[in-house]
């Protein structure tokens, strides 16, 4: 790939339209491009992504060292008109290395008052690894299907319906109808006579309790006896069998071998739901808090830059409504941040609480006042006065999250109140909406970290407000609910105890042991 031959941008141009120290500095690569997808600017990031000092690629198209089979998607990124309001791609750049490197751009197109686009602003980042680990998954996938494939033992699988969804070979070699007439039938359907056999018992204890079990039952249908293992998974049974007929005699050996082999499935079964949990929750992690942090960032940068390279072409309406977005932005990345370190902090348990006396009245209307989400809402505070043993901070932070979480999920016309009351020897906390509510199933697991989900309106946040409401409850030995509000809606209830070495509340907030719950959260 030979130098740049459009010289059109020189050096000083560049030097005139650079950003600040902020961006010169990012280890994401910035650029700018004109409406045809030239680029004007690139910061220094652009010589550890792509090996290319930042003159060498002024002048470029945007596709200049895109993939061949990816070019197509980076220019609907910057052309196609459902795209200029902002789009995500991902690609394949060539490095100066003759490496390709995979790199995830945001793209903003920055548009002048009549409505067309004068320039695109581009925010890039190095995926490869990313890109590899989910190549990684995607291998351990396939060869945990081929161990089932060539695995001696017979196995199959049923959904939640007890539909039969996987049978290895070694299963379709026991059948007793045709494969075709298997799959998708019920297990049920398929064996009618094991409902009056300790198969279904077994099965069915399986689900319900959310246990392993592992038998020898004799089935009179084919005259043999079978081991089985079966273990409870979130998308239904897993099931692994073998016939013992021959060895059925030989108790004391069998029963052995059972051990041993029951051993290796339990271990392999938490193996495999461990690396699945870290892998399900760093996923939710990453995802969350880049989508959470890329957009007030991008504004920041963008509105920034806007700011730096164009303030005397914009009027003073247009200068201050691009302020508020730039201090709103950054209030929201000083919140983001601020929970995910207080959830660092409470997780490794250097948090104590510092407890002094303090009017519960008085701090509900002070964090009714100064929330900025609470300005735009119709709020109703009842908060007699009274004095506690708190810790203030802390406490402020669960009132404030109590009420963005309400005022995120309900509609912008509808109420919420707050409240504060003297009881049991402490203060329990209302937050209450009109909203949707909570369903019952889910009014536990609703605490847990990361966990979010549909509701009737998008919902910002990355799902550890409420995670810290509990969190910080716990410090002080109260305990954290969720009921129904008389009329409609959700009431979020706090108790604080006045002393936590008296306090007869519960200290840890229950999670759940439903594994379906986590993934259909909405608050």
């Amino acid at each position: 790939m030979g130098e740049p031959t459009d010289t059109s941008v020189t050096p000083a141009r560049v030097r005139d339209d650079t950003p600040s120290d902020i961006v010169e500095n990012s280890p994401d690569l910035l650029a700018r491009y004109d409406p045809n997808g030239v680029c004007l600017y690139a910061s220094p990031a652009s010589l550890p992504l792509l090996g290319y000092m930042p003159e060498q690629l002024i002048g470029r198209r945007c596709t200049s060292f895109v993939h061949p089979d990816d070019q197509v998607d980076v220019s609907d990124a910057f052309f196609a008109d459902d795209a200029r309001s902002g789009s995500i791609v991902q690609y394949r750049a060539r490095h100066n290395n003759g490496e390709w490197v995979w790199l995830e751009t945001a793209l903003q197109a920055v548009r002048e008052e009549a409505g067309g686009t004068t320039e695109f602003i581009a925010v890039s980042r190095d995926i490869t690894g990313r890109r590899a680990a989910e190549d990684a998954v995607g291998r351990r996938h396939e060869r945990i299907v081929s161990t089932y494939e060539t695995m001696r033992e017979a196995f199959f699988s049923l959904d939640r319906d007890w539909r039969i969804v996987y049978m290895n070979p070694v299963a379709h070699a026991m059948r007793v109808r045709p494969a075709e007439e298997v799959m998708g039938q019920t297990l049920w359907e398929v064996f009618p006579d094991l409902r009056k056999t300790r198969f279904y018992s077994e099965y069915i204890r399986a689900v319900k309790e959310r246990v392993h079990v592992s038998f020898e039952e004799y089935y009179p249908r084919i005259e043999r006896w079978f081991h089985v293992s079966a273990y409870p998974t979130n998308e239904g049974l897993s099931v692994y069998f073998r016939d013992v007929t021959e060895e059925h005699g030989a108790r004391e050996a069998l029963v052995k071998r059972e051990r041993e082999m029951a051993e290796a499935y339990r271990l392999e079964r938490e193996t495999t739901e461990h690396l699945r949990a870290l892998d399900d929750m760093k996923n939710m992690f990453l995802n969350a808090v880049s989508h959470e942090l890329r957009t007030p960032l991008t504004i920041v940068l963008g509105v920034a830059e806007m700011l730096q390279v164009r303030n005397e072409e914009l009027s003073d309406e247009v200068r201050a409504e691009l302020l508020v977005r730039l201090s709103g932005s950054a209030r929201k990345l000083e919140r983001l941040l601020t929970d995910l370190l207080d959830l660092d902090r409470l997780a490794r348990g250097i948090l104590e609480p510092q407890r002094r006396p303090t009017d519960m009245a008085d701090l509900v209307k002070r964090v009714v006042r100064e929330t900025d989400v609470a300005s735009t809402r119709s709020i109703t505070v009842e908060a007699p006065s009274f004095i506690i043993d708190v810790d203030t901070p802390k406490v402020e932070r669960i009132v404030e999250n109590l009420l963005i979480n309400a005022i995120r999920h309900t509609g912008p016309s509808t109420p919420v109140w707050i409240s504060v009351e003297q009881r049991d020897g402490g203060a329990v906390i209302t937050v209450a909406d009109q909203g949707p509510g909570v369903p019952a199933s889910l009014r536990d697991a609703i605490f847990e970290p990361f966990q979010r989900g549909t509701t009737p309106m998008h919902a910002a946040g990355i799902g550890i407000g409420l995670t810290l409401v509990a969190r910080f409850t716990a410090l002080h030995g109260g305990r954290v609910w969720v009921e129904d509000r008389p009329g409609g809606g959700a009431a979020f209830k706090v108790f604080l105890p006045d002393d936590a070495g008296a306090a007869t509340e519960p200290k840890r907030v229950s999670m759940g042991t439903l594994t379906s719950a986590r993934k259909h959260i909405d608050r």
